[in-house]
C-alpha cells in the first residue's frame, strides 16, 4: 500500500510515496488539512457551510472541492478518504503520516512520564527532540482563505494551541540541560523559546543567566539591551524588577555560579501572570540578593493571582502578542 505523508507545520506539503502532490486551489487544500487535523467524520452539510457560509450552493460547491482534492491525490491517495451519503473524513492507518499528530503524541508521551519530571529519561529526550525537528514552523505557516472566516477562526485557535505546546517542549528542554549544566544546548532551545514571542520576558532573562554562566557576559548584557528596547519599542515598558537584578548581578559579576544537582531558577512572576496564555510555571523564581546569594522559591502549580489595575505590563505583552497576528480581529 502507498504512503501518504501530510506535512502541515510550516507551508503545507502532501506527498505520495515520496512524491510531492499538487492541488490545485486553497480551498481543496485547506479542506484536506480540515479533514486531516479533526481525525473524524463530519456531515456534508456542516462542512459545507463552514467553508461556504454565504455561497447560494454549498454543498455544489463542497462536491466540486471534494473532486479537486480527489483527484490531486489519486487513486492511490483517494484510498485515506472516506465518502458517503451524508458524511467525508479521513481514514487513518499507519500508512498516513501527519506531522501534527506525530508532535501531539511525542509531547503527550512526555507529559505521561511523570515519573522523570526532575530527570528527563532517554526516552523522553528522545521524543522531545522529535517534536522540536517535527515544528517546522507555525501551522499552515503564510496559508489564509480571506472569505472563510470560521476556518481562519479554527486556523488561528489550533496553531496557538500548538504553539503553547511547543513553547512548553522547549522550556523543558531549556531545564533539562540546566540540570546537566550543558549550558550550549540550553541556549539553542531558549533562543528557540524566545523567537515564538520576542516580547516573552523571562526567555530574555533566562538567556541572560544562560551566557552569563557560559562566560559569555558581553552577550548576556548585550541580550539585557535587546530586551529593554524591545519592551520601550513595542509596549513602552520597562523591564520587570527581577530582569533589573539580574542584569546588575551580572554587570557587576555577582550572578550565583550554577550548580549541576540544582536547577537554575529561571521563572518570574511575569511567568506566572501569563500562566492563561502560557501554561504551566516551568521554573522557580531567583531574585537577586545584595551579596550574589540566590534567594529561590520552589515551583507550584497554585493558580495565578488575579491582576491588578494598575502595572498591566504582562497582559500587554500577551495582548501584544496576538494583535501581531494578522488573523487578530479587535472590537471594540
Amino acid at each position: 500500500m502507498s504512503q501518504l505523508t501530510i506535512r502541515l507545520f510550516g507551508s503545507p506539503q502532501i506527498l505520495l510515496d515520496g512524491t510531492p502532490v499538487q492541488i490545485a486551489g486553497h480551498i481543496p487544500l485547506a479542506l484536506l488539512a480540515y479533514l486531516a487535523l479533526t481525525g473524524q467524520h463530519h456531515s456534508r452539510d456542516t462542512l459545507a457551510t463552514f467553508f461556504w457560509p454565504d455561497a447560494r450552493q454549498p454543498r455544489t460547491q463542497l462536491r466540486n472541492n471534494w473532486w479537486l482534492m480527489r483527484e490531486a491525490l489519486g487513486p492511490a491517495g483517494a484510498a485515506w478518504l472516506h465518502s458517503d451519503r451524508d458524511t467525508l473524513g479521513f481514514r487513518p492507518d499507519d500508512k498516513l503520516w501527519l506531522d501534527v499528530a506525530h508532535f501531539r503524541r511525542a509531547a503527550a508521551a512526555v507529559d505521561a512520564h511523570a515519573d522523570c519530571a526532575e530527570q528527563r529519561c532517554a526516552t523522553c529526550l528522545a521524543a522531545l527532540q522529535d517534536a522540536v525537528a517535527l515544528y517546522r514552523d507555525d501551522l499552515l505557516a503564510g496559508f489564509a482563505l480571506r472569505d472563510c472566516p470560521a476556518f481562519e477562526e479554527w486556523h488561528f485557535f489550533e496553531r496557538e494551541a500548538l504553539r503553547r505546546n511547543f513553547a512548553g517542549v522547549l522550556e523543558t528542554l531549556v531545564l533539562h540541560h540546566c540540570r546537566q549544566a550543558e549550558f550550549a544546548p540550553a541556549i539553542h532551545y531558549a533562543r528557540r523559546r524566545l523567537a515564538l514571542d520576542t516580547l516573552h520576558e523571562p526567555a530574555h532573562r533566562w538567556l541572560m543567566q544562560l551566557y552569563a554562566w557560559s562566560g559569555e557576559h558581553a552577550a548576556a548584557l548585550r541580550q539585557y539591551q535587546t530586551c529593554r528596547r524591545l519592551l520601550e519599542a513595542e509596549l513602552h515598558a520597562l523591564p520587570d524588577p527581577e530582569t533589573e537584578q539580574l542584569y546588575q548581578a551580572i554587570r557587576t559579576r555577582t550572578l550565583h555560579p550554577p550548580h549541576r544537582a540544582s536547577p537554575p531558577a529561571l521563572a518570574t512572576h511575569a511567568a506566572k501572570d501569563q500562566e492563561a496564555f502560557l501554561g504551566r510555571v516551568p521554573f522557580a523564581t531567583t531574585k537577586v540578593a545584595g551579596h550574589g546569594q540566590a534567594q529561590v522559591q520552589p515551583p507550584h502549580n497554585l493558580p495565578a493571582p488575579k491582576s491588578s489595575l494598575v502595572g498591566r505590563k504582562n497582559e500587554q505583552i500577551a495582548v501584544a502578542a496576538l494583535l501581531r497576528t494578522p488573523e487578530a480581529r479587535l472590537i471594540t
